[in-house]
């Protein structure tokens, strides 16, 4: 993926389970011991931060594998306003 998202390891996610979980919509509970995050900068998942669906911790934003899809969407968005940006400048 991007050199600045990591795999939250077993025992990271043991050590958060109960701030993780509480970031974890009901119907999705029972998937919970399946459930794998990824930790990446709060920065790079806004939506995900004002709504309140990820796990914050230094800076870090612990993004469950259900909401990957959003962050590459935020992030291929980002690439392609910079890029118009730039475009118009040309």
């Amino acid at each position: 993926m991007y050199s600045s998202c990591f795999q939250v390891s077993k025992e990271e996610k043991a050590k958060f389970e109960k701030e993780l979980r509480a970031c974890t919509p009901p119907s999705q509970i029972v998937t919970f011991p399946q459930e794998r995050f990824h930790k990446l900068r709060w920065t790079r998942v806004l939506r995900l931060v004002e709504s309140r669906r990820v796990f914050l911790k230094g800076g870090m934003a612990y993004v469950p594998s259900r909401e990957q899809s959003s962050f590459i969407i935020q992030e291929f968005q980002n690439k392609l306003e910079d890029g118009l940006i730039v475009s118009l400048y040309l």
